[in-house]
């Protein structure tokens, strides 16, 4: 399993604590973001980075933004992402059951991130179980790439 992780300098800190729990984990990612809270960076950047790297299904990425809806809906343009906004362990369960998601969403803005470990682990540990949504996927695909 690959973990690449992207946000700009206002959400450096919110990553930092996800990269604690991936450490905690022994799960291995890679960082593409600002360096410190400081620097301006643009998410942009990330996200072309992003359609270059999914590149199959041990390859996941996690954006943070503000409100995790600009993520959500840029990289959703791009083939082969499948990209979703979680802000419970549910919401990411059901992402990967069902839907196979492969970018997670985040917003910083949320006022509280009690559940970032959940969100989190209950991502990258949950498969892919409802086959019957593969034969939509594959339409949806198809069709973006015309």
């Amino acid at each position: 399993m690959k973990i690449i992780l992207a946000c700009d300098s206002q959400w450096y800190d919110l990553t930092q604590q996800i990269i604690k729990i991936l450490e905690k984990d022994n799960i291995w990612y890679y960082y593409n973001g600002a360096s410190n809270n400081k620097d301006s960076v643009q998410l942009d950047t990330f996200l072309h980075q992003a359609a270059q790297e999914v590149i199959d299904e041990k390859t996941f990425w996690i954006f943070v933004s503000g409100n995790g809806i600009d993520m959500n809906i840029w990289a959703n343009k791009t083939n082969w992402v499948r990209a979703t906004l979680c802000s419970n362990f549910n919401q990411a369960r059901w992402a990967r059951e069902e839907n196979n998601v492969n970018v997670l969403c985040l917003a910083a803005w949320e006022e509280e991130y009690l559940e970032l470990n959940n969100i989190i682990k209950t991502f990258l540990k949950s498969e892919f179980k409802n086959k019957d949504n593969q034969e939509l996927f594959s339409k949806i695909e198809n069709n973006s790439n015309k």
